[in-house]
C-alpha cells in the first residue's frame, strides 16, 4: 500500500509539474501574430443595383435587384489558402400584403451571417439569442482579450433587419472574435468588419499563430 501511495504521489507531482511547464511557455512564449490589411477594403453584396419603385398609394422606396440573392465570401484567417470561415450577405422579397402599410417592407429583408468550417469557432453572447436568427457576436472593443473564457459558436447572425420575422439587429461594434482550430489546438483571431442592409465591407484580421495564446483585439505584432 505504501509503494502505491507513493507511486500516485510521483504521478500527481509529474502531472502538475508538466501542467506549469505547459502554461508558462504559453505565457512566455512571444506572440506569433499573422496581421492581414485589406487594401481597399473587400465589398461584399448581393446587391447589383436599386431602383427606386413606387405603388398605387404613391408609397415609394428602392427595390434591390435581383429581387433575391445571396453573396459569400471565404475568410482566409492564416493565409493557407484554407478558407476558415463563410461569410455571406443576403436580401429577399416577402410579401406582407395584409398590412396595408407595408409595401415598402417587402424589400427590406437584410441578413449578415457568418459560419465557420470544419471545428473553428466565432466569439458569441451567450445571453443575446433573440433575433430569431441563433446567436450573435459578442460586443467586443479595441484592447478587449479573446482567450478560453469567451464564448464560442460555429455560427452568428451579425446583422439582420427583416419585416418576414420582425427582426432588427446590428452588431454593435465593428470587432468579432474568431478561433481557428486544428488538431485540437486553438489559434485566437480578431475582425475588423462594417456592416448594413446593402453590404458588409472586410477592413483587416489578425490570428496568434502561438496556440491557445489569447490575442488582443486590434493587435497587429
Amino acid at each position: 500500500m505504501k509503494i502505491f501511495n507513493l507511486f500516485y504521489l510521483i504521478l500527481s507531482f509529474l502531472f502538475i509539474s508538466c501542467n506549469k511547464d505547459n502554461d508558462t511557455r504559453i505565457i512566455n512564449e512571444p506572440d506569433n501574430i499573422l496581421f492581414t490589411d485589406v487594401i481597399n477594403d473587400s465589398i461584399i453584396t448581393s446587391i447589383d443595383s436599386l431602383v427606386l419603385m413606387g405603388n398605387q398609394e404613391s408609397e415609394y422606396c428602392y427595390k434591390p435587384f435581383p429581387e433575391d440573392s445571396i453573396a459569400f465570401f471565404d475568410l482566409d484567417l492564416n493565409n493557407d489558402s484554407i478558407p476558415d470561415f463563410s461569410i455571406s450577405h443576403s436580401h429577399w422579397y416577402y410579401d406582407r400584403e395584409s398590412t396595408p402599410t407595408s409595401w415598402c417592407h417587402n424589400f427590406k429583408n437584410y441578413c449578415i451571417e457568418i459560419n465557420s468550417y470544419n471545428e473553428n469557432k466565432i466569439c458569441s453572447d451567450s445571453t443575446n439569442t433573440n433575433t430569431g436568427f441563433g446567436y450573435v457576436p459578442k460586443p467586443i472593443n479595441y484592447g478587449d482579450t479573446l482567450n478560453n473564457d469567451n464564448f464560442w459558436k460555429s455560427r452568428i447572425t451579425g446583422y439582420i433587419n427583416s419585416s418576414q420575422c420582425y427582426c432588427v439587429y446590428k452588431h454593435p461594434t465593428n470587432y468579432i472574435g474568431l478561433r481557428l482550430n486544428k488538431n485540437d489546438i486553438s489559434y485566437n483571431a480578431w475582425l475588423d468588419i462594417e456592416m448594413s442592409d446593402y453590404e458588409f465591407k472586410i477592413k483587416e484580421y489578425a490570428i496568434n499563430m502561438v496556440d491557445n495564446k489569447p490575442i488582443i483585439v486590434g493587435q497587429k505584432k
